[in-house]
This record gives C-alpha cells, structure tokens and sequence, in this order.
C-alpha cells in the first residue's frame, strides 16, 4: 500500500502500511484506533465519532481537538475576566 497523505489546515494526515494493519498518523504522530465489530475505525482517545475511513475519522478528531482548545481558551479568558473585577 502506498502512503496516502492529506493535508487537512496545518495538519498532515497519513495512512500507511503497518504491521497486519495499516498505520495511521497525525503530523507524524502515531494515532492508536481500534475497529468496531461494525468494520467502522476509532481513535483510542477519541471513541466517540466512528468512521468508515481512517482519513475522514482524523479530519473528526481534529475538529474536535480544535474546538476543544478554542473552548479552553474561552473559559480561560472569562476567568481572567472575574479575576479583574475582585
């Protein structure tokens, strides 16, 4: 199997071949997943969103890792913001 690789904003998905499976990464991080008695793919630290294609459930977790920083950074900033009026 030729590595596939896809850019998706900063971030560079890549399927490759693996040992009995094929390997997926995440800007060169090996991203451990599963598969469900379905045949549907998931990630280890991210259970909740299956998928059909390795591809499309990285593009998912990244989604969501992007939303949870922003929320993050908002619920940091509103506490800076009840720190300013004590």
């Amino acid at each position: 199997m030729k590595p596939q690789r896809t850019k998706f904003g900063e971030h560079v998905i890549e399927v490759r071949d693996g040992i009995g499976k094929p390997e997926l990464r995440i800007d060169d991080a090996l991203m451990r997943y599963g598969t469900l008695a379905s045949g549907r793919f998931f990630l280890y630290n991210y259970a909740y969103d299956p998928s059909d294609d390795l591809t499309t459930l990285a593009r998912k977790y990244l989604r969501y890792r992007e939303k949870q920083a922003k929320l993050a950074s908002s619920r940091a900033a509103a506490g800076n913001r009840r720190d300013d009026r004590m």
